[in-house]
C-alpha cells in the first residue's frame, strides 16, 4: 500500500472504519439476498409462464450477462466516482431489479430482472467489496478478505431461505416481498450516505475508468490464474443450482415445494458462507490445494449421487462441496489480494469476477443451447468435467508459481 493510501486510512477514526465496514458489508449482502430470492421461486414461474429448460437456462444467462457488462465497463468506476457514490447507484439498481419482480407478467421482464439484478451485483463486486477491503481492521486485514469471498453467499442464504419460507408457507405474496425490498434499498441508501469515504474522487478520470480493460497488474498475473481457475469451479457449480435447484429437489426427493427447492440451494450455500469465514486466517498456501482438491471430489459426487435414490448421500456432497467452495474462494481471494494497493484493489477484486461470471455464464448458456436435444444426466457429466478441468488447471499453476515463484510472489509461500 502506498503512502498516499496509508496516509488516508489514518485519518479515518476506528469508529468510522468500522461503520463504513458495516455499511459496505450489508450493501453486499443485501444485493446478494435479493439476487437469490428469485432463485426457489423460477419452478413455480416456469409452470405459471411455461418456461422450458433452455429459457430458465437464459435467466440465469441473463443475470451473469448484466454482471459481465459492468466488471468490462464500470469495474473502476468508483475510483472515478467515489466508493459511497458507486455503492450508491448499486442500490439503485437493485431497487429497479426488485421492482421488475414485484410487477412480473412474462419472461420479458423476468429477463430484464435478473440483467438489472447482475448489473447491481457487478457493481456490488467491484465498489462495494473495495469498500469492504479499505476499511478492514488494521490488525485483522483478512476479515476484508473473508467478507468479500464470504459475504455474497451469506446474502444468498439468507435471500433463499427467506424467499422458500416465505412463499412455501404463503406467509406473503411473491409480489408484496420484492416491494419490501424496494423500501430496504432506500434505508440502505441513508446508511451508505453517511458512510466514510476511502477513495478521494477523481482518482482516476472518468474517461480513464470507462475504457475497458482488465485493471490486474502484471506481478498478480499467475496468481490470479491460480485463484481465478478455481473459482470458476466453485461459481460455475453455484450458478448451475441458482437455476437448477427446483429441479434438483425434483430429482433427489421427488418434491416440487419451493421449500425444497430453497433446502437444495442452501445446502450449498450456508456451508459456503460459513466455511469461508472460518478458514479466512489459514495461509493460503499450505490450505488452498487442498480445498480445491476436496472441492472437486464432493462436486463429482453430488452429480453421482443425485440419481441414486438416496438423498443423504446427496445432501452429504452436496454440504461438502459448499464448505469447501467457500474454503476455496475464500483462501484463493486472500491469495490475490495479499500486496494489493488501495487503488489496485477495484480493479484486481473486478477481474477475478469478472472472470467468475463468465466462467459461470458460459456453461449456463451452453445448456440452453443444448437443453432441447440431450438428458439432464449429459448436463451433470458436462458439469463434472467443467469442475474437474478446472480443478486441473488451477492446481497446474499453484505450483508452477510455488516451484519458480518471482519476486512479488514469493511473499505469499515465505513463513
Amino acid at each position: 500500500m502506498s503512502e498516499v493510501d496509508l496516509s488516508r486510512r489514518a485519518r479515518i477514526s476506528d469508529s468510522r472504519r468500522s461503520f463504513t465496514l458495516f455499511a459496505a458489508s450489508l450493501v453486499l449482502i443485501c444485493c446478494f439476498i435479493f439476487s437469490s430470492a428469485p432463485i426457489p421461486l423460477i419452478g413455480v414461474w416456469a409452470g405459471e409462464m411455461g418456461l422450458t429448460t433452455a429459457e430458465v437456462a437464459m435467466t440465469v444467462v441473463s443475470y451473469f450477462f448484466g454482471c459481465i457488462v459492468t466488471l468490462v465497463f464500470f469495474a473502476r468506476l468508483s475510483n472515478a466516482l467515489g466508493r459511497r457514490w458507486v455503492t450508491l447507484i448499486t442500490i439503485g439498481w437493485a431497487a429497479v431489479s426488485c421492482w421488475c419482480y414485484a410487477v412480473m407478467t412474462d419472461t420479458t421482464l423476468f429477463y430484464i430482472a435478473r440483467f438489472t439484478q447482475g448489473i447491481a451485483c457487478g457493481l456490488a463486486s467491484s465498489a462495494a467489496m473495495s469498500w469492504i477491503v479499505d476499511c478492514s481492521p488494521k490488525k485483522h486485514a483478512w476479515i476484508g478478505t473473508a467478507l468479500t469471498a464470504g459475504g455474497p453467499n451469506v446474502g444468498l442464504s439468507i435471500g433463499t431461505l427467506l424467499s422458500g419460507v416465505l412463499t412455501a408457507y404463503g406467509l406473503v405474496n411473491i409480489d408484496v416481498m420484492f416491494m419490501s425490498f424496494v423500501v430496504i434499498c432506500v434505508l440502505l441508501a441513508a446508511l451508505v450516505w453517511k458512510a466514510e469515504e476511502t477513495i478521494p474522487p477523481g482518482t482516476e478520470t472518468l474517461v480513464e475508468v470507462l475504457i475497458p480493460k482488465v485493471a490486474l497488474p502484471g506481478r498478480l498475473w499467475r496468481i490470479f490464474l491460480v485463484t481465478g481457475f478455481a473459482m470458476l469451479g466453485t461459481w460455475g457449480l453455484g450458478s448451475f443450482l441458482q437455476g437448477f435447484s427446483a429441479k434438483l429437489a425434483e430429482t433427489a426427493f421427488g418434491a416440487t415445494s419451493t421449500m425444497y427447492a430453497a433446502i437444495v440451494y442452501m445446502g450449498l450455500i450456508v456451508p459456503n458462507a460459513a466455511a469461508g469465514f472460518l478458514m479466512g486466517s489459514l495461509r493460503p498456501s499450505r490450505v488452498f490445494p487442498i480445498a480445491v482438491t476436496c472441492f472437486t471430489a464432493a462436486g463429482a459426487l453430488l452429480f453421482l449421487f443425485l440419481e441414486t435414490g438416496h438423498p443423504s448421500l446427496f445432501l452429504t456432497a452436496l454440504i461438502a462441496s459448499g464448505a469447501c467452495s467457500g474454503s476455496t474462494s475464500t483462501l484463493g481471494v486472500k491469495f490475490l489480494l495479499q500486496d494489493s494497493t488501495l487503488r489496485e484493489r477495484a480493479g484486481v477484486i473486478a477481474a477475478l469476477y469478472l472472470s467468475c461470471y463468465v466462467g459461470s455464464g458460459i456453461p449456463n448458456f451452453v445448456v440452453s443451447r443444448l437443453a432441447a436435444d440431450v438428458s439432464m444426466d449429459a448436463i451433470y457429466l458436462g458439469y463434472i468435467g467443467w469442475i474437474t478441468g478446472t480443478w486441473l488447471l488451477s492446481l497446474v499453476f499453484f505450483f508452477i508459481v510455488k516451484k519458480s515463484n518471482r519476486p512479488a510472489e514469493r511473499l505469499r509461500f515465505s513463513e
